[in-house]
């Protein structure tokens, strides 16, 4: 009951925050465990990961909406706008929940969901250097972020692939794991999912081989929630990781 509970209150907000910027963005969903454990894996401590998708002309009408209202530095706005970076975020605390609003410019996002291109991002303190995620195998995967000073902060990258090899991370896998549209544009998240799907499929038959055994090797292996923070990835969403990549990578073979 209780997370039942936390999820209900984290969702009010959530739809607050997202009324107020239809119109504004190319949509908006719900990442972490609100995405992928409503109702399960949401407790008092979880924060609220919100995955907002803008063009870059649409930068200053966000900073004026009325849940940021100027929270945006001008800096990062030139940046955005710009094309420096494509993507940041600003942390609220509302009604004691600590709300992370992850913002993207829409073609980078895309790119990067669908491996076709990388990100820049921009954060006042010194992100760390290498980044960890898994491959399709459960192999951990280490890459450079190419951390950068930039004026009071630090720019820094994320490759679509590392070395070649495709590895589970934000905000490619809120699409496999899990997530909870609160707004789109022209069915914006809809039709990217099953491109991202079919993109994943076809990466894993390219890396592995037609012959893969999905037992050791799948999109499930890569899962940074389910590789490093066991028990936090509902039940019920890991067999539905396994039987719809199972599915999908059946239905790729036969054509």
């Amino acid at each position: 009951m209780d997370s039942i509970k936390e999820t209900n209150k984290r969702l009010d907000i959530s739809k607050k925050i997202s009324s107020s910027l239809e119109g504004i963005i190319k949509g908006i969903l719900l990442g972490g465990s609100m995405g992928f454990g409503q109702n399960i894996s949401v407790n008092k401590k979880s924060d609220i990961d919100m995955v907002i998708v803008c063009d870059k002309n649409k930068i200053n009408e966000l900073n004026s909406a009325i849940y940021f209202q100027g929270e945006i530095e001008e800096e990062t706005l030139k940046m955005f706008k710009e094309g420096t970076i494509n993507f940041f975020w600003v942390t609220k605390m509302v009604n004691d929940v600590e709300v992370n609003s992850f913002i993207y410019e829409t073609k980078n996002y895309t790119k990067f969901c669908l491996m076709e291109g990388g990100l820049k991002g921009y954060k006042l303190g010194r992100p760390q250097e290498i980044q960890e995620n898994y491959g399709f195998d459960g192999s951990l995967i280490k890459f450079k972020r190419n951390v950068t000073p930039h004026n009071e902060g630090f720019i820094y990258e994320k490759p679509p692939l590392a070395g070649g090899k495709f590895f589970g991370a934000p905000p490619r896998d809120d699409f496999t794991r899990g997530t909870y549209i609160l707004y789109q544009e022209n069915n914006f998240f809809d039709e990217l999912k099953e491109q991202v799907w079919d993109a994943i499929i076809e990466r894993l038959i390219l890396e592995h081989g037609a012959k893969l055994d999905l037992k050791k090797t799948n999109i499930l292996e890569s899962e940074f929630v389910y590789k490093a923070r066991p028990g936090k990835l509902p039940e019920k969403r890991i067999r539905e990781i396994i039987r719809e990549t199972e599915e999908r990578v059946f239905a790729k073979l036969k054509k």
